[in-house]
């Protein structure tokens, strides 16, 4: 009996050290690659009513661009959702069309356990006077991407283009993947990163908006289940 008392407390203490590993906001790196110069930010979330859930707010600028970003992040085992998901926008404040190569970036802790995973971009171009455009690329390269440990996993958008009149707005449409619901799609298990990339032209004085999600739902396995079971059935025999 006290093997298996041991073996209980050291389960619940493993789960209990993990509850208080996962309670500060996640790692979110965003890197700003415009014209080949990179610019590097590490926002800090801030709790939300959610369980697990944190807001990264913000954004900054340079001579000829500006960002700014609100999503919600999750790498929460409370309630196994691990995703991305909030708007981001980009001004072209030169003179000439940018290239644009963004990558979100979510610390998240490995786990072998299966995974079922989706997401979905929607974007547009909003013009100054002499109208926009905002466009993928090449035609085989997806204005938006997701991966897991460098690994992409999907790309959507493909071949995508908004042109927009004077003062005008003009949409990229909007597309997704992993099923209905989101997540539904057969997923790759954990790693250590899960990844948005953004990858577009924008013409001068122009502003883009994207809208996206990624998400992961780890999928206990067996030996998880049970475990979590023992550890019940063992803490209500011991309060008996």
């Amino acid at each position: 009996m006290g093997s298996v008392r041991i073996a209980t407390t050291a389960a619940l203490m493993a789960l209990a050290a993990s509850a208080i590993a996962f309670a500060a906001p996640p790692g979110v790196s965003i890197t700003v690659n415009v014209d080949g110069n990179d610019s590097v930010f590490n926002p800090l979330g801030t709790s939300t009513a959610a369980t697990g859930v944190y807001n990264y707010l913000g954004g900054d600028t340079d001579l000829n661009w500006l960002t700014t970003w609100d999503f919600n992040a999750s790498n929460s085992q409370e309630t196994s959702l691990v995703f991305v998901s909030g708007n981001f926008t980009f001004q072209n404040l030169s003179a000439l069309t940018q290239v644009y190569d963004v990558l979100i970036e979510l610390s998240t802790t490995p786990d072998a356990s299966p995974t079922k995973m989706g997401g979905s971009v929607a974007g547009g171009v909003t013009a100054d006077f002499d109208g926009g455009e905002l466009g993928s690329l090449d035609n085989d390269v997806p204005i938006w991407s997701a991966y897991v440990d460098g690994s992409q996993q999907a790309g959507l958008l493909m071949g995508g283009l908004a042109v927009a009149g004077s003062f005008d707005s003009a949409s990229l449409g909007q597309e997704d993947f992993g099923g209905y619901p989101i997540p539904s799609l057969d997923g790759p298990p954990l790693g250590s990163t899960m990844s948005v990339r953004l990858r577009f032209f924008l013409t001068a004085g122009d502003q883009a908006s994207f809208t996206s999600v990624f998400v992961m739902q780890v999928i206990p396995t067996p030996a998880g289940i049970a475990l979590f079971g023992f550890a019940a059935i063992a803490g209500r025999r011991r309060r008996a």
